[in-house]
């Protein structure tokens, strides 16, 4: 099994859950109910930024 592929292991509910919490924060955002940010270790934004992948 390659070390990215969660499918199968335990992490897979892990996965599904943490999908779904962002999935409903930005759902909170959309309707303007919280301000949200995305962040790394580089920098914060309010808008989606992957420099990579």
């Amino acid at each position: 099994m390659h070390k990215n592929n969660i499918q199968g292991s335990a992490n897979t509910v892990l996965y599904a859950i943490k999908k779904e919490q962002i999935l409903e924060l930005e759902k909170l955002s959309k309707n303007q109910n919280i301000d949200l940010y995305n962040g790394d270790e580089s920098h914060f934004s309010s808008e989606d930024y992957v420099p990579y992948g």
